[in-house]
């Protein structure tokens, strides 16, 4: 008995059934889950080694060990099916949000098929990640293809998510006018071969994205490991609002004296984005002006509307 546990300290598995690496861990009443050649292996808090091929001695041995084969095998595959459902069901490391951005738009189940290719993603650590890199990937699962403004939806909530997370940003192009669905700052424009988005992970741990629905507003979350302590930058915005002007045109559809508005106009914007102290983005939108038309020439209506046949 002393040489067979000398031999088995010594060689414990034998070539034939080294573990090649340490797999998962958890706490399943003492036990452990090792890969043995590609195999689930189960080492029993009283040192047996229960492999679907055999039974190992990792120690003194109690009389409950001396189990056949044939009952090991049995009992194996039933932790099996118990381990599988708590992999799947838990986290071998407990990760924590981040942040979370909400959309300011409702999708539609078509629109949410798209963006729910977003889950697990995962931003890798000091790696870059491309829009329309993953776009080419998901792309062939996707029963229809996403219109532009769904397409750039997603990539401004992505976007608010990873700048609100530390991550930072390379290419990124805007909208000539802020769309409804984005927050101001954080407004992405991308179009398949064209317009694109790519972001920058800093960090040495992963980010992993999780993309979920209240009343059909889709929200984004990035997590990380609790362990690595990853935080939320401190992030405020700035708008500043620049008036339309207003410019008038003859029209003779109109009466004489008519006058219609024919373009509502709609003011710029100016919005900085300031991580900590440090100015990060600027994005201007140029104001789009008030078109007024009028039924008589400029100069006709010259003495009796001086103000309104000039720029405001």
């Amino acid at each position: 008995m002393r040489a067979s546990r000398k031999s088995t300290r010594s060689g414990r598995w034998g070539k034939s059934a080294r573990p090649r690496k340490i797999g998962i861990k958890l706490g399943l009443k003492g036990q452990k889950i090792m890969v043995c050649l590609g195999a689930i292996v189960v080492i029993t808090g009283m040192g047996t080694v229960l492999c679907k091929g055999g039974i190992w001695e990792a120690g003194t041995l109690s009389a409950e060990a001396n189990t056949t084969v044939m009952e090991a095998a049995s009992k194996l595959e039933t932790l099996m099916s118990f381990v599988i459902q708590n992999v799947t069901s838990e986290k071998v490391d407990d990760s924590l949000p981040i942040v979370e951005v909400a959309g300011a738009v409702k999708v539609d189940e078509g629109q949410k098929a798209f963006f729910n290719k977003l889950n697990q993603l995962e931003l890798k650590p000091q790696k870059q990640f491309v829009y329309s890199e993953w776009f080419a990937a998901v792309e062939p699962q996707l029963s229809e293809k996403p219109t532009e403004a769904t397409y750039s939806y997603l990539a401004s909530l992505l976007y608010e998510a990873a700048i609100k997370s530390g991550l930072q940003a390379g290419a990124r192009h805007l909208h000539q006018q802020l769309p409804e669905y984005a927050s101001p700052g954080f407004d992405v424009f991308v179009r398949p071969g064209r317009n694109d988005l790519s972001l920058y992970n800093p960090k040495p741990i992963s980010a992993k994205v999780t993309v979920t629905y209240t009343d059909d507003v889709p929200h984004i979350t990035l997590f990380a490991l609790s362990s690595a302590g990853w935080k939320a930058v401190q992030i405020s915005v700035k708008q500043t609002y620049y008036k339309p002007e207003s410019v008038h045109i003859l029209d003779r559809s109109l009466a004489l004296a008519g006058e219609v508005t024919q373009q509502a106009g709609q003011a710029g914007q100016l919005i900085e984005v300031v991580v900590g102290e440090k100015l990060l983005t600027k994005d201007f939108y140029l104001p789009s002006p008030t078109i007024i038309g009028h039924g008589a020439m400029p100069d006709e209506l010259a003495a009796a509307y001086p103000a309104r046949l000039k720029m405001d």
